[in-house]
Parts: C-alpha cells; structure tokens; sequence
C-alpha cells in the first residue's frame, strides 16, 4: 500500500455560517501551509514511491457584509460547496481504487464528509466505523435556510455521514474522542442527538488524564465492532490553545500535542484504519467580528501569521505520526489489504 496526501485547500464551510454569526475563515490557507510544511519538514524521510502530494480543490467566493445575507449569494455558495465535495470525493475514490491510502488536509471540517464518503464509495462491500478527535461534536443539522434548503457547514460532517442512508456507517461504530464540555444550548442538543444515535463519546477530560492507550483501545474496538474498516480524522482545534492558536476557536486547557501523537500512533497501527484526515489548521483571514465592525482587526497580519505557523507544524506532526505507524503496519499487513481491495 501507498501513501498519498491530498490538500484540500476548501473553507466554504466555515464562511457559510458566517450568516449565523459564527466562524472564522482562513482555513483554505492553513491547508496549504500545512502541506507545504510536512513538505519541508518530513517529506524527505519518505521514499518517493510511497507518498505523492497533490493539491485538491478550492471554491470561496468572496465574503462582505453586503452579500452575506443576500439570497442569491449564498446559493452560488452551496453551489460551490456541493461542488468542491463533489470533486474532493470523485478525487478520494479514484486513489483509494489505485490502491493508496489517503491523507486529507483540510480545510475545514466539512471536507471530512466527502473524504469519507469517497473512500466508502471505493469499498462498497464494506463496513465502515469512524473515529475522530475533536472539541467540538460537529453533528449540527443542516442550519435552516430556506435560500438554500439547509446549509452544508464546518459543522455538521459527522451527522451528515451519520444520516447519509448510501454509506454503511452506523452511530454505534462512531468515536469521538476530545469533545470539550460545554453548558451552552446548542452543545446540549448536540450531545443528545450524539447519544441518541448511540455515539461514543470521551471527553478530554478523559485524554487528559493521560490514559491514551486504553483510549485507542476502546476506540477501536467501538468502531471496529462488526465493521470491516476505519475512518480516522483529527480537527487541530482540539489541541491546547497554547500548542495550536491557529484555528477558528482556540482551545483552552484543551490535551497536548504529544498527547494527540500518541493517540494517533496507536489507532493508525490498526490496520483496519484506511484513512485519515487532519483539518481546521487556519489563518484566521476573517471573522464575523470583523465584517461587521468596518474591517476592524482583532490580531495583526504578523500575530496571524506566527499563529498559523505554529500550528501547521502540530498537523504536519499529526501527518508523519500516522503515516509512520501506517508505514509499518502496511509491511506487516499487506495479506490483509490485498484482500479488502
């Protein structure tokens, strides 16, 4: 089995629910710069037949407080949306077929939907559990817009596979692992749709406590649980502020980097793990705040930067762990994935 990286320099998601008063763009541009750092910084380690980097797609258009609640405008942008997901996904499939496994690097959170669904797509006998690590569920509804009929967001990926009747995954074999307590309505509902589907969730609380191992344990035997592969995906923002300032909404007394790596080695030397994602790595470009406050600034253009950096290099991290517990796992299971291709 090869490896293959896929940028996915897409952050439609993230601008879609600027309407709703939230989010922060910038997340097209963390994709590149994450890229562009595993490229620089562990690229060299891997032999040239093993791992291919490829950009994928980009569809923003352009955001203003004049066309942000205009009706047209925000069709022309699930337009673009369903496209770019369209093209990530005929993309995803296509190396899967070839026999690679794929690295996604969003983006936003939304690119972790037609990810997976391409890689469903090319096992189409197969049986999926998923497992991803996040602060956040990123299981809302697709927020009512009667301009577009439900909007396609950074938000709501894991229900959007969740609730897709064409893949085979079911809420008992989904894991997510990270999610950060909250009291505030909309994580309420969130945790109970979560539960109603039967999801298992271990907050960070848990991660933190240090007990990764048993962690990995559990999510893979969750996931893996009458199923026959694993999606795995990671959001940089669950990560400590203090590790990754670079994402939409920093984390606070969020887990470690070393903490996210040693989760990572563990579940991707499973070798029912087929693929990975890493998203939400961000330049922070533009938020609600500043749309609405005559282009008023809550960081400088050199602070955003130095954010960005800091926290391209805990992805580009987050990459090589897994790819090196892949790497070897692959050399000792190749009988397996000569039979599930």
């Amino acid at each position: 089995m090869k490896n293959i990286i896929l940028g996915c320099p897409f952050d439609n998601g993230i601008r879609s629910m600027l309407r709703f008063d939230r989010g922060i763009t910038g997340a097209a541009t963390g994709s590149t710069a994450v890229v562009q750092q595993f490229a620089r910084q562990y690229a060299v380690k891997y032999p040239k037949t093993k791992i291919k980097i490829l950009p994928l797609v980009k569809y923003n258009l352009a955001v203003s407080a004049q066309n942000i609640n205009n009706p047209t405008f925000r069709k022309k942008q699930k337009a673009a949306t369903v496209l770019a997901h369209d093209k990530i996904t005929a993309a995803i499939e296509k190396w899967c077929q070839k026999k690679y496994i794929p690295i996604g690097v969003g983006g936003d959170h939304s690119v972790s939907y037609p990810l997976c669904r391409g890689v469903c797509r090319a096992h189409p006998y197969k049986k999926f559990g998923v497992i991803y690590f996040d602060a956040h569920f990123d299981m809302r509804p697709l927020d009512p817009d009667d301009a577009v009929g439900g909007v396609i967001s950074s938000g709501n990926p894991f229900r959007r596979l969740i609730e897709d009747e064409r893949l085979a995954i079911c809420g008992k074999n989904v894991v997510a692992v990270g999610i950060h307590n909250s009291k505030s309505d909309i994580y309420k509902k969130l945790e109970d749709y979560a539960f109603s589907q039967k999801v298992t969730v271990i907050f960070d609380e848990e991660v933190k406590r240090g007990q990764i191992k048993q962690i990995a344990e559990k999510a893979l035997a969750v996931a893996g649980q009458g199923t026959d592969l694993i999606y795995f995906s990671v959001d940089i923002d669950g990560i400590d502020g203090r590790y990754a300032p670079g994402v939409s909404a920093p984390a606070e007394n969020g887990i470690t980097d070393k903490q996210l790596y040693d989760l990572i080695k563990i579940i991707a030397s499973d070798h029912r793990v087929i693929a990975f994602d890493v998203a939400e790595t961000s330049a922070r470009e533009l938020s609600w705040l500043e749309l609405t406050e005559n282009g008023k600034k809550q960081e400088t253009g050199q602070e955003k930067i130095k954010k960005l950096i800091k926290t391209a290099k805990v992805a580009a991290g987050a990459i090589d762990c897994f790819l090196n517990s892949k790497i070897q796992t692959n050399n000792r299971k190749n009988n397996f994935f000569r039979g599930v291709m």
